[in-house]
């Protein structure tokens, strides 16, 4: 049942207003539509980058952690932990640090009383990668820590 909007004039007036409520034209759907896939088509991109830097940047830092309790056990005991194929867990345990996995595979060897590597993988499909660390000074304008596998965002690859 209609009602009558006053000072309308009746009916007549009810189906003028009526014309203008109707909705959106397919047109204008499709230019929006066409905006949307268009600012889609630049950000997925970006953002898949980003993922990937954000991961890359934990490596880093989980890494530089390790190095840092491992430089600090070297000084006291006069070598590195010894370990060979250490998860995350174990490197915890042994280093007494909190490194969060964040999707991040982390294991550590140390190859001789003065050498280790510390890898730290992200299974990122097509664009895993595992950045690597060891003994030598950090230097993150230089090759430690390095890609050791894959095309990192931002690390060159190791020597």
């Amino acid at each position: 049942m209609k009602k009558r909007l006053e000072g309308v004039g009746g009916c007549a007036g009810f189906h003028r207003i009526k014309k203008y409520l109707k909705g959106f034209s397919l047109t204008e759907l499709m230019i929006v539509v066409s905006i949307i896939g268009f600012i889609a088509a630049f950000a997925i991109p970006g953002y898949g980058r980003m993922v990937r830097k954000s991961h890359e940047r934990n490596a880093i830092l989980g890494l530089l952690s390790i190095h840092s309790a491992n430089e600090i056990f070297d000084a006291r005991n006069g070598q590195f932990v010894p370990g060979a194929g250490l998860n995350l867990a174990q490197i915890n345990t042994d280093f007494s640090i909190n490194v969060q996995a964040a999707d991040l595979i982390y294991s550590y060897t140390r190859t001789a009383p003065a050498l280790y590597r510390a890898t730290a993988a992200w299974p990122g499909g097509t664009n895993a990668f595992t950045v690597r660390v060891d003994q030598r000074p950090i230097d993150l304008n230089g090759d430690n820590p390095c890609c050791f596998y894959g095309v990192c965002p931002t690390r060159p690859a190791c020597p």
